[in-house]
């Protein structure tokens, strides 16, 4: 009897543990992987560094609203495939204003470096050139978001949503090793670009203890990415010059990634 009072003890305090603490009042914070895209080349593609894995790929881009230049051409040819996968970390820190119902405010970063090598005959000697080529990507974005709770007994449902703003950055360094001809060495940074992300997601909180829970989720993005840039538009016959415009390139996009963060609740 004592043996079996016991085992009963133990369980009891088990599922103790593992009572939800998601009522009005109580504070909340994770850490874990959140989509954070990085430009790279003339179409925008998005990668980010730490934890987490997704893909992004491109539904449309235009140039001061237009999707087409001037000729009739499309900026964005809708047979073209354009995809990436990306990892990268956040943090989210929040407060419970009601029962289930949690409001906060995220924090996304991510930072990567892309090397790549390749020989090719450049200079026409009939002999290998070397070609080296360093890109640095960093995004820094805010998230105010939102999150319901639906009690499923000693874990949880839950639903999201959030808006997220920020900039990203991207410089690089290409250099050519010429085997017959003196080298050369190209460095240069892009116009940073301005973010904004409508994100919604659904998932799973399994609670571990009553303060401490591992929640896996799907989400589905909408990304607009706003870059300030100078776009070719002609050349001058009488100054001899090409002639550039400031121009708004605008791309857009859909992600569909997986997260998992450890949460805190207090």
């Amino acid at each position: 009897m004592k043996k079996l009072f016991t085992i009963l003890s133990a369980v009891l305090l088990t599922f103790g543990l593992m009572a939800q603490n998601t009522g009005a009042g109580t504070f909340y914070m994770s850490l874990g992987n959140a989509y954070i895209p990085i430009n790279q080349s003339n179409f925008f593609t998005g990668r980010s560094a730490g934890i987490g894995y997704g893909s992004e790929w491109v539904t449309g881009l235009t140039v001061d609203g237009d999707d087409d230049d001037d000729n009739g051409n499309d900026y964005w040819d809708k047979n073209s495939k354009s995809r990436t996968r990306n990892f990268s970390i956040g943090g989210q820190f929040g407060f419970f204003v009601a029962n289930g119902l949690l409001t906060g405010v995220g924090v996304e970063y991510g930072t990567m470096s892309d090397y790549s090598y390749s020989e090719a005959d450049w200079d026409g000697d009939g002999r290998d050139d070397e070609i080296t080529s360093v890109s640095k990507y960093s995004s820094l974005a805010i998230s105010p978001f939102v999150k319901y709770y639906i009690d499923l007994g000693s874990n949880s449902l839950f639903i999201s949503s959030s808006y997220t703003f920020g900039t990203l950055n991207n410089s690089w360094d290409d250099e050519i090793e010429y085997t017959s001809s003196p080298d050369e060495d190209y460095d240069d940074e892009s116009e940073p670009y301005k973010t904004a992300r409508l994100d919604f997601g659904t998932g799973m909180a399994f609670f571990l203890t009553e303060n401490i829970s591992l929640e896996p989720s799907v989400n589905y993005a909408f990304n607009t990415y706003t870059q300030e840039r100078e776009e070719y538009v002609g050349y001058n016959p009488n100054t001899g010059m090409d002639i550039y415009d400031d121009v708004e390139r605008k791309t857009k996009t859909n992600a569909f990634y997986f997260k998992l963060t450890a949460s805190l609740f207090l």
